[in-house]
């Protein structure tokens, strides 16, 4: 008996982890997405605006 439930709360542990992760990995990238291109906006007029000045420096 302990050993079919330590067989059955592992596997529940492992599974719960994997249904976590396959939950968190579905709205993870939805909101990555929009995070990502947020500060990647900023950055690249930032990184515009010292290059100007350079160029004809």
């Amino acid at each position: 008996m302990q050993h079919m439930f330590s067989d059955k709360s592992e596997k529940a542990k492992i599974n719960e982890p994997k249904r976590i992760a396959l939950k968190l990995a579905k709205p993870l990238p939805k909101l990555k997405l929009p995070k990502l291109k947020v500060p990647k906006l900023p950055k690249v007029p930032k990184l515009k605006v010292p290059k100007a000045p350079t160029m004809p420096t």
